[in-house]
């Protein structure tokens, strides 16, 4: 049952992608690899953008925002 409801699928976006002229190339690709290997494929370019987004963006803020507490911590500890 769910090795047809792949091959489906993968018929059906290999059909809407032959209808765009210029992702030929894609449709062709996908029915050659199977429609699980570019999702695959899909997902590690998502988590490998996703990376990059976390430690350049994320990491860098929480960093700060830890210093900031630990700072402020300190200073009303001393206070006390």
């Amino acid at each position: 049952m769910k090795s047809k409801i792949w091959k489906y699928a993968t018929v059906l976006v290999v059909i809407l992608i032959i209808f765009n002229p210029e992702m030929s190339e894609l449709a062709i690709f996908v029915d050659a690899v199977g429609l699980e290997v570019f999702l695959m494929l899909l997902e590690i370019q998502l988590l490998a953008i996703l990376s990059v987004f976390f430690n350049c963006k994320i990491v860098p803020i929480y960093t700060y925002l830890k210093y900031i507490f630990a700072v402020y911590h300190v200073a009303f500890m001393a206070t006390d």
